[in-house]
């Protein structure tokens, strides 16, 4: 029986501007992603490196002339609105099951996330989950099988009254493994409380 469910955060809940971000990083002149890029992010996503090495380490990269404001601006570019519609569907099911929350995060974006909502919004968003977990505050991070048992041990329950809902896969089958029900959601649209409803039925 589903008791709890687990959501991601960024393309869930709240949308990610992937697009928007890769023109505003291509405005300062870093057009290509490197993988050693894709290194610090992991590296900031687990807590090990804070905001100023992380935008120092892309300032080195950057041409001559770019700011400090200016990375940070591009970065924080990714978060889109948080919508009107997640937050009515998380108090809804906040009064029928468990709620908790498992974002790959980083302190600059959630303190961005944060202010873009305001304190009492995000006191509203906040109240409607049992459990909060952000990876940098965790340092752990999806898809480690490690980090969805340390969950499980967190709320003391067993992998078969988990649902998860996620949009990326790899994190999905990482949860499947330890049997955790899962939603791989593609598109935020299709998420809503008569949906979710049915799924669970299903499971």
């Amino acid at each position: 029986m589903i008791t709890t469910i687990l959501f991601d955060l960024g393309n869930v809940l709240l949308p990610l501007e992937l697009e928007l971000t890769q023109q505003k990083f291509a405005k300062i002149g870093l057009t290509q992603p490197t993988e050693e890029f894709h290194n610090w992010v992991k590296l900031q996503e687990v807590g090990a490196i804070q905001e100023e090495e992380f935008i120092h380490n892309i300032l080195g990269k950057a041409p001559a002339g770019t700011t400090y404001q200016q990375v940070l601006e591009a970065w924080n570019s990714i978060l889109g609105t948080f919508p009107d519609s997640s937050l009515v569907l998380l108090q809804k099911l906040s009064q029928s099951y468990r709620l908790e929350l498992l974002s790959n995060t980083n302190a600059i974006h959630i303190a961005d996330f944060k202010a873009k909502m305001g304190n009492e919004r995000y006191q509203q968003f906040a109240e409607c989950f049992d459990a909060i977990y952000y990876s940098h505050e965790i340092q752990k991070r999806k898809p480690n099988t490690e980090t969805f048992q340390w969950v499980l041990d967190q709320s003391q329950s067993s992998a078969d009254e988990y649902l998860f809902i996620d949009d990326t896969l790899e994190n999905i089958e990482a949860a499947n493994t330890l049997g955790i029900y899962t939603w791989h959601l593609t598109d935020m649209n299709d998420l809503d409380v008569e949906t979710l409803e049915k799924k669970v039925q299903t499971l």
